[in-house]
């Protein structure tokens, strides 16, 4: 379906800018190798004021794209981390004895790390960790759970609303809830730095909402938010806002999102032109993968002229082995069988991962990251 309405400003003006072909709807590895759907993706933007976003998706779709084995990762490092970057920058009584509700965080809840205060947690599924770790938790579209009027000293939101269909209503809502002066913390996926760092990893059916700092900045300041602090813009951001008393204009940032989508699919076919001379190069060589999560699911969802060569793919996560990446019938196994596996050259798409797995690898071994990273 086209796009119905903009997400952020609600206007009906919108262009589709570009199609993503016959993306898989899953992610992350699936039990079987058949029956994978793929479903095109539509690259919208609106013209009133320039937030990217996919085409309206019904609600049967979105719920089966959290189906068939969607992993959530809780990550305690990561989110002890988060805390560590928001104290030091915000204050270390910013979580201290306040009204903390958490949008989002009903398997990985942030508030755990925040016992000396009133907690809350919103989700529509709420584990069992969860649900001990909080002292209220309300199951349901944050939307329609009913919430206390001017409350809450600090709402947080971790990697939840680039997933939801009605942004503008829950950031209504945290407006209504929230007191004066009440600080709001939200982390998204940073649209413009994706595109720089892995551009291949920019659009897929579970972010519909395609965010920059900018347009971020809309969505708050049409409900009366002014950001406080931008704590981080690179692959992510993270940003503070505060509730003020009135609400701002929406000024248009459609011609940086237009020019910004371009450099995305300027990017993504200067990397299928250099892909293309590397197959070329290595001819009949038989090729494996390292890496079984969404960034090799999306990278061979774009450079489909790779996924028909690679013949089998490896991950250290047991809960992937035996299953295949979505789209392709290429199966997941143990990094223990790498060296004995018929494979001539072993491909990785980080940098990271290329430089301390590959001296141990008596395979040749090639780093895809360095075609777009120069």
């Amino acid at each position: 379906m086209n796009l119905s309405f903009c997400r952020v400003c609600k206007g009906d003006k919108y262009v589709i800018h570009s199609k993503s072909i016959s993306l898989p709807i899953h992610i992350w590895p699936l039990e079987g190798s058949d029956g994978h759907i793929l479903e095109d993706a539509l690259t919208c933007i609106c013209k009133e004021c320039g937030h990217v976003q996919l085409q309206t998706l019904d609600e049967a779709f979105i719920a089966s794209l959290y189906a068939k084995g969607s992993f959530v990762e809780d990550n305690l490092g990561m989110k002890k981390e988060r805390l560590e970057i928001l104290e030091k920058i915000m204050g270390d009584n910013l979580f201290t004895n306040k009204r903390v509700l958490d949008i989002g965080g009903g398997h990985n809840p942030f508030v755990e790390l925040i016992p000396e205060s009133e907690t809350w947690i919103v989700d529509i599924d709420v584990d069992d960790k969860s649900q001990k770790c909080a002292d209220n938790v309300l199951e349901g579209w944050f939307e329609d759970v009913d919430l206390p009027k001017d409350y809450f000293d600090v709402i947080t939101s971790f990697h939840t609303i680039e997933h939801l269909s009605a942004p503008a209503d829950v950031v209504q809502k945290v407006a209504e809830i929230i007191k004066p002066g009440g600080i709001v913390i939200i982390e998204v996926p940073n649209l413009s730095g994706i595109i720089d760092s892995i551009p291949y990893y920019a659009i897929f059916h579970q972010h519909i909402n395609l965010f920059t700092p900018v347009t971020m900045d809309c969505l708050f300041n049409r409900y009366g938010f002014i950001r406080k602090k931008l704590i981080r813009s690179d692959s992510v951001i993270l940003v503070a806002y505060e509730k003020g008393k009135d609400s701002y204009g929406i000024p248009s940032h459609y011609s940086e999102s237009v020019n910004l989508i371009s450099r995305l699919r300027e990017r993504l076919t200067r990397i299928s032109t250099q892909l293309e001379r590397c197959i070329n190069k290595w001819d009949s060589k038989r090729l494996g993968f390292y890496g079984a999560g969404g960034s090799t699911t999306l990278f061979l969802a774009n450079f489909p002229q790779l996924s028909e060569q690679i013949e089998i793919c490896f991950d250290q996560d047991r809960k992937k082995h035996g299953r295949f990446i979505p789209g392709t019938k290429i199966q997941v196994y143990s990094p223990d069988d790498i060296n004995a596996a018929p494979l001539d050259i072993l491909l990785f798409i980080n940098t990271s991962l290329y430089e301390s797995l590959s001296p141990n690898i008596s395979k040749d071994c090639f780093n895809l990251e360095q075609l777009w990273k120069v």
